[in-house]
Protein backbone atom coordinates (compact mmCIF):
# COMPACT_ATOMS: atom_id res chain seq x y z
CA UNK A 1 0.00 0.00 0.00
CA UNK A 2 2.82 2.26 0.99
CA UNK A 3 4.59 1.44 -2.24
CA UNK A 4 1.61 2.15 -4.30
CA UNK A 5 0.84 5.88 -2.80
CA UNK A 6 4.56 6.61 -3.10
CA UNK A 7 4.43 5.80 -7.00
CA UNK A 8 1.01 8.04 -7.44
CA UNK A 9 2.94 10.75 -5.27
CA UNK A 10 5.99 10.58 -7.80
CA UNK A 11 3.65 10.30 -10.89
CA UNK A 12 2.07 13.84 -9.74
CA UNK A 13 5.15 15.60 -8.78
CA UNK A 14 6.90 14.65 -12.10
CA UNK A 15 3.73 15.92 -14.40
CA UNK A 16 3.00 18.85 -12.36
CA UNK A 17 7.08 19.94 -13.45
CA UNK A 18 6.15 19.69 -16.66
CA UNK A 19 3.78 21.89 -16.67
CA UNK A 20 5.50 24.24 -14.86
CA UNK A 21 8.00 24.47 -17.60
CA UNK A 22 6.11 26.54 -20.13
CA UNK A 23 6.05 29.65 -17.77
CA UNK A 24 10.01 30.00 -18.44
CA UNK A 25 9.47 30.43 -21.81
CA UNK A 26 8.61 33.76 -21.89
CA UNK A 27 11.62 36.29 -22.21
CA UNK A 28 11.48 39.50 -19.74
CA UNK A 29 11.43 43.03 -21.19
CA UNK A 30 10.96 46.63 -20.07
CA UNK A 31 8.52 48.82 -19.96
CA UNK A 32 8.31 52.63 -19.19
CA UNK A 33 4.32 54.31 -18.20
CA UNK A 34 3.91 57.85 -19.02
CA UNK A 35 2.90 59.95 -16.20
CA UNK A 36 2.67 56.79 -13.43
CA UNK A 37 1.47 58.77 -10.58
CA UNK A 38 -1.58 61.21 -10.89
CA UNK A 39 -3.87 63.65 -9.49
CA UNK A 40 -6.69 65.03 -10.63
CA UNK A 41 -9.36 67.88 -9.76
CA UNK A 42 -12.66 67.09 -7.72
CA UNK A 43 -15.54 65.40 -8.77
CA UNK A 44 -18.95 64.72 -7.84
CA UNK A 45 -20.24 61.78 -6.08
CA UNK A 46 -21.75 59.21 -8.49
CA UNK A 47 -19.80 60.66 -11.44
CA UNK A 48 -17.36 58.64 -13.72
CA UNK A 49 -12.99 59.37 -14.20
CA UNK A 50 -11.84 57.57 -17.36
CA UNK A 51 -8.15 57.17 -16.89
CA UNK A 52 -5.53 56.11 -19.69
CA UNK A 53 -2.14 55.16 -18.99
CA UNK A 54 0.31 54.83 -22.09
CA UNK A 55 2.37 52.01 -21.78
CA UNK A 56 5.52 51.60 -23.66
CA UNK A 57 7.81 48.06 -24.50
CA UNK A 58 11.40 49.43 -24.18
CA UNK A 59 13.33 46.24 -24.09
CA UNK A 60 13.66 44.04 -27.11
CA UNK A 61 10.98 41.14 -25.94
CA UNK A 62 7.34 40.93 -26.43
CA UNK A 63 5.43 42.82 -23.48
CA UNK A 64 2.88 40.27 -22.04
CA UNK A 65 0.38 41.94 -19.72
CA UNK A 66 -1.37 39.29 -17.86
CA UNK A 67 -3.51 40.99 -15.46
CA UNK A 68 -4.48 44.34 -14.21
CA UNK A 69 -5.44 44.76 -10.27
CA UNK A 70 -7.26 47.37 -9.47
CA UNK A 71 -7.10 48.68 -5.24
CA UNK A 72 -11.10 48.17 -5.22
CA UNK A 73 -13.70 47.05 -7.41
CA UNK A 74 -14.96 50.78 -7.70
CA UNK A 75 -12.10 51.34 -10.63
CA UNK A 76 -12.19 48.90 -13.72
CA UNK A 77 -9.04 48.31 -16.35
CA UNK A 78 -9.36 47.55 -19.70
CA UNK A 79 -6.48 46.59 -21.59
CA UNK A 80 -6.17 47.90 -25.95
CA UNK A 81 -3.21 45.30 -26.46
CA UNK A 82 -2.30 42.04 -23.93
CA UNK A 83 0.38 41.49 -26.10
CA UNK A 84 3.22 44.54 -27.36
CA UNK A 85 6.32 44.43 -29.67
CA UNK A 86 9.43 45.52 -29.04
CA UNK A 87 9.37 49.38 -29.30
CA UNK A 88 5.55 49.62 -29.52
CA UNK A 89 2.86 50.85 -27.24
CA UNK A 90 -0.54 50.49 -25.95
CA UNK A 91 -2.39 51.53 -23.11
CA UNK A 92 -4.34 50.56 -19.69
CA UNK A 93 -7.56 52.24 -19.79
CA UNK A 94 -9.29 52.76 -16.81
CA UNK A 95 -12.84 54.23 -15.56
CA UNK A 96 -13.25 54.84 -11.76
CA UNK A 97 -16.85 55.16 -10.52
CA UNK A 98 -17.23 57.26 -7.54
CA UNK A 99 -20.47 56.06 -6.22
CA UNK A 100 -19.17 55.26 -2.92
CA UNK A 101 -16.27 57.14 -2.43
CA UNK A 102 -16.33 60.05 -0.07
CA UNK A 103 -13.23 62.46 0.59
CA UNK A 104 -9.71 61.98 -0.99
CA UNK A 105 -9.23 58.53 -2.71
CA UNK A 106 -6.24 57.19 -3.69
CA UNK A 107 -6.49 54.33 -6.00
CA UNK A 108 -3.04 51.69 -6.88
CA UNK A 109 -3.05 50.06 -10.27
CA UNK A 110 -0.82 46.69 -10.68
CA UNK A 111 0.38 45.48 -13.61
CA UNK A 112 1.09 41.98 -14.19
CA UNK A 113 3.79 41.40 -16.84
CA UNK A 114 6.93 39.74 -17.80
CA UNK A 115 8.98 42.81 -17.05
CA UNK A 116 12.42 42.72 -15.46
CA UNK A 117 11.78 45.60 -12.57
CA UNK A 118 8.09 44.53 -10.66
CA UNK A 119 8.70 47.43 -8.69
CA UNK A 120 8.21 49.83 -11.40
CA UNK A 121 4.63 47.87 -12.36
CA UNK A 122 2.25 50.12 -9.98
CA UNK A 123 0.28 53.32 -11.06
CA UNK A 124 -1.69 55.25 -9.15
CA UNK A 125 -3.77 58.12 -9.50
CA UNK A 126 -5.86 60.37 -6.95
CA UNK A 127 -8.73 62.78 -6.60
CA UNK A 128 -11.59 63.92 -4.68
CA UNK A 129 -14.79 62.83 -4.15
CA UNK A 130 -17.20 66.17 -3.10
CA UNK A 131 -20.94 65.52 -2.89
CA UNK A 132 -23.96 67.38 -4.30
CA UNK A 133 -23.49 71.39 -3.52
CA UNK A 134 -26.96 71.79 -3.46
CA UNK A 135 -27.42 69.37 -0.19
CA UNK A 136 -24.22 69.23 1.66
CA UNK A 137 -24.72 66.21 4.18
CA UNK A 138 -23.89 66.31 7.54
CA UNK A 139 -21.24 63.38 9.05
CA UNK A 140 -24.27 61.11 10.04
CA UNK A 141 -26.18 61.12 6.55
CA UNK A 142 -22.77 60.03 5.46
CA UNK A 143 -22.19 57.36 7.44
CA UNK A 144 -25.44 55.40 6.97
CA UNK A 145 -25.42 56.20 3.47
Amino acid sequence: MKNILFLITLVFFSISCQFSKGNDTISLTTMEVEDRHRKYSPILKGSLLKISYKITNTGGNPLVISEIQTSCNCTVSEITKSVIGAEDYGFINLVFNSDKNNGSVKQYITILANVENTLQNTISFETKVISNTHHSHDNEEIYFE
